[in-house]
């Protein structure tokens, strides 16, 4: 009985990505004939043709739902492929999980304060919803997860590290812009880019306006906070809520890339009063019994990172 091989799954992902023949054999380390035999294997065993081969390979309508069918094995063995590797290294390895415009924010710093004595770190970074970040930690396929808020979940330790506060992300020229402060009800008046409905945040505005009885109108909706924040400033859409550190974060970059676009002129930040705005985010771990030594060292790096600093009394002479 002929099967397929996974190597028989890779060459239809890169030629549906625009490589040739030959580039595509190159990539997978095989002949081109080896590479076309692959392509004969597959539409003998499925009796249907998946590709039109007019100048560049193009998939038909059965190889892209071929290859659609193919697309979650690929992940499954891409993530296999990195947690053996992780496997191998042992003690040296740490596996985080969480959204992804937090950790931009959050955590390189502390991997190189780690790297200082563990130079041979190896360190494995996946963005996923909230759901899939409890189920990971849950499973042991990660070590430590980066969320914004924390749950009962048995057998999982949430640690707050920090605060941060939701607040209107607004073009200039729009009326909500004029405001130094706003409430949820506020900003129901107008359109909105939020993010999907995986993400806590989402799912946290749809609980709030039901409370009090008002109605969210979203333009859009996409899969993350920096997405959403230079959809934001770039276009006319709708206004956003979005965590302030990734709004000022993307301010500080637009500034820094020299590119066409005055931040502080194009864009505003309006705080959020209601109390809910203000968020604790958590790092999720395995019990105590459970977690690894470089992650409880991971856990007290970002914790001590964004200790508060304890202010002297206005009358204190720091003597």
């Amino acid at each position: 009985m002929i099967k397929f091989d996974i190597d028989d799954l890779y060459l239809i992902r890169a030629l549906d990505e625009g490589l040739s023949l030959s580039a595509a054999a190159t990539k997978l380390g095989v002949e081109d004939s080896t590479a076309s035999r692959r392509i004969a294997k597959i539409e003998k065993i499925i009796g249907l043709q998946i590709f039109q081969r007019r100048g560049k390979f193009q998939l038909t309508a059965a190889g892209k739902r071929f290859l659609a069918m193919a697309v979650p094995v690929l992940k499954e063995h891409d993530d296999f492929q990195r947690d053996i590797e992780v496997l191998k290294r042992g003690k040296n390895s740490l596996r985080i999980i969480g959204n992804s415009s937090i950790m931009i924010s959050d955590i390189p710093q502390v991997i190189e304060i780690l790297r200082v004595e563990n130079p041979d770190i190896f360190v494995s970074i996946r963005s996923a919803s909230m759901t899939e970040i409890i189920k990971k930690i849950q499973e042991n396929e990660c070590d430590v997860g980066i969320v914004p808020d924390k749950s009962r979940v048995h057998g999982i330790s949430f640690h707050k590290y920090r605060t941060d506060q939701l607040c209107v992300f607004a073009p200039i020229s729009h009326p909500l812009a004029q405001k130094d402060t706003a409430t949820l009800e506020d900003v129901s008046q107008y359109k909105l880019i939020g993010t999907d409905e995986t993400r806590q945040i989402s799912s946290l505005l749809q609980t709030m306006a039901k409370r009090q009885n008002l109605v969210l109108d979203y333009a859009m909706t996409v899969s993350n906070f920096d997405l959403q924040a230079n959809l934001i400033a770039q276009t006319d859409i709708g206004v956003g809520i979005i965590f302030e550190s990734v709004a000022r974060r993307f301010i500080n970059n637009q500034r820094l890339s020299g590119k066409d676009f005055e931040p502080t002129q194009s864009i505003k930040i309006v705080t959020l009063t209601e109390e809910w705005a203000q968020r604790d985010l958590y790092l999720c771990t395995p019990d105590p019994a459970n977690i690894s030594p470089l992650a409880t060292e991971f856990v007290a790096q970002l914790k001590l990172r964004h200790k508060p600093v304890r202010k002297l009394p206005p009358n204190a002479t720091g003597q």
